[in-house]
């Protein structure tokens, strides 16, 4: 036979963890991350550079003069994105990083487009 008391206990501790777990997960979408942008390379002006924006949009500029650097501030988890485009192809090596909360979390390099994408926690 059950026991109704120890059943009730144990639902009602079976809810209080789902509760904080909910909580938890409610708190981390409002947690802002520091994102830095950067592209390093030779002296150059890129055909433009792409960014997903502290709201989630893209943003694009053109002629932007390399090395560039841009830093926002994004709430919760999501997707953040840099790419660069250099009109000529040459010898040269440039390189896309990305920096969530101090910490290199995506480089990549190239010598036409170069593109990093990461996902903030």
């Amino acid at each position: 036979m059950k026991n109704p008391k120890k059943s009730l206990i144990l639902s009602v501790l079976l809810i209080g963890v789902v509760l904080a777990l909910l909580c938890t997960a409610c708190a981390d979408k409002d947690k802002e991350h520091t994102v830095k942008y950067e592209i390093t390379g030779p002296a150059a002006v890129a055909t433009y550079v792409q960014y997903i924006n502290d709201t989630g949009g893209r943003d694009q500029i053109n002629g932007v003069t390399i090395p560039w650097s841009k830093t926002i501030t994004v709430k919760g988890n999501c997707t953040v994105h840099c790419a660069v485009s250099i009109d000529y192809s040459n010898e040269n090596i440039y390189t896309t990083t990305i920096y969530v909360d101090g910490k290199l979390v995506k480089s990549s390099s190239g010598t036409t487009i170069v593109m990093a994408t990461s996902h903030t926690e």
